[in-house]
């Protein structure tokens, strides 16, 4: 009987061991705040950071519009082709001959 009880002790003290490894309800609640807090730290961070970010887009879409307010509108002219015609002595255009020199007349 010595011996079943000394098993016994012995059986009680390994479960209590193993048992006293486990974290507490309270230890592992205290962990999950710890990362959600620390996630929440970051987000904040990267939040803050895209909210710089759009401050300068808009003052520099602001700075832009501003910009194209005061400067005057310079337009580029149009290419068109016009066809120059010089009249030959026969009575016809030379529409072949402005067409080979891009219809500058010589």
């Amino acid at each position: 009987m010595v011996e079943t009880a000394q098993l016994k002790q012995e059986m009680l003290y390994f479960v209590g061991l193993q048992c006293g490894d486990q974290p507490t309800v309270a230890k592992t609640q205290r962990k999950e705040i710890a990362m959600m807090e620390e996630e929440l730290k970051v987000k904040d961070e990267l939040m803050k950071k895209q909210e710089r970010l759009v401050q300068e887009w808009r003052k520099e879409l602001k700075d832009h519009s501003e910009r194209h307010k005061t400067e005057p509108e310079i337009r580029k002219p149009h290419l068109t082709y016009k066809p120059h015609f010089k009249e030959p002595s026969s009575g016809s255009p030379k529409i072949e001959e402005n067409m080979l020199t891009g219809g500058v007349v010589p």
